[in-house]
Formats: C-alpha cells, structure tokens, sequence
C-alpha cells in the first residue's frame, strides 16, 4: 500500500489523541523488566531528534525498501504557544531524515510568523 504526507499526518494526529500512543512517542527510553524482575531491558527510540533539542515533542519513524526512511514528529513553535508536525517520506539514508526534519522545524520556527 501507498501512504502521503497527508496520510501520515492524519495518522501522527490521532496517535497524538490517544493518551498511551502520546506517551509512548514522547519517549526516548524506557527500562522494562521481566515478569519475574531478574532481567531489565533500556528500550531506545528510533527517533534520534527527541534527543538532539528540545523543538521535539513527539515522534514516529519508518522505514520499507519501497518507501525508504520516513519520520513524522511533533514540534514546538520556539516563539508561540503553538506546535506543528513535519513528515519527511522517502529519505535515502539513516541521517538524511533526521537532518531534513530539523532543518525544517528551524525553517519554519524562523520564517513563520505565529
């Protein structure tokens, strides 16, 4: 199947409506443990923006060989009160999305007057 932006965009916002799906994006890492508490296990997000600055709220990435690197997140407007999401699709590279997006909330942060 084929997805959009838009599409992505819609699935980032209903995600973001659902209190566990939020949480679980806005986490960087998390220790869980085994049933019986012996063994503990640091799951690390994908997401390498919600640990490069603080403009990052929450977000999701992707990868298939069709569609290649994606990322959708959730991003804080540094001069209002106001946040607003950046899909990057089809990135040729591990850091290329990554990049792009935080290039982007930079751009839209300086250039969009809240």
């Amino acid at each position: 199947n084929y997805s959009t932006a838009a599409d992505v965009t819609r699935l980032l916002k209903a995600a973001m409506e659902n209190s566990t799906l939020a949480e679980i994006l806005k986490t960087a890492s998390v220790d869980i443990r085994s049933v019986d508490g012996k063994f503990v296990h640091r799951l690390i997000t994908s997401n390498k923006l919600l640990n490069r600055f603080d403009g990052v709220v929450a977000g999701k990435t992707g990868f298939t060989s069709g569609a290649g690197g994606t990322l959708a997140v959730l991003a804080k407007n540094s001069k209002a009160d106001d946040d607003f999401l950046v899909v990057v699709l089809g990135s040729t590279n591990e850091e290329t999305r990554f990049d792009t997006t935080e290039a982007l909330i930079h751009w839209v942060n300086e250039a969009y007057r809240w």
